[in-house]
């Protein structure tokens, strides 16, 4: 919940839990969580071998 803060001055869109600043934003981030893009959902509990896995398979990803 949202207080009190300063405005940001610039559009919002939102769909879901999702949260960006254009409804193309939001469809790529919805994209990239269909892909897997996002990670490993919350409740997935993987060691530390499979999460540093996990991370290099997406890490040209994040480079962007």
């Amino acid at each position: 919940m949202l207080l009190a803060g300063e405005p940001l001055g610039e559009a919002v869109a939102s769909q879901g839990s999702m949260v960006m600043n254009t409804d193309a934003e939001i469809r790529k981030a919805y994209e990239d969580y269909s892909s897997g893009s996002f990670g490993v959902p919350w409740e997935a509990e993987l060691t530390d071998e499979e999460w540093q896995a996990h991370v290099l398979k997406f890490r040209h990803l994040m480079m962007r």
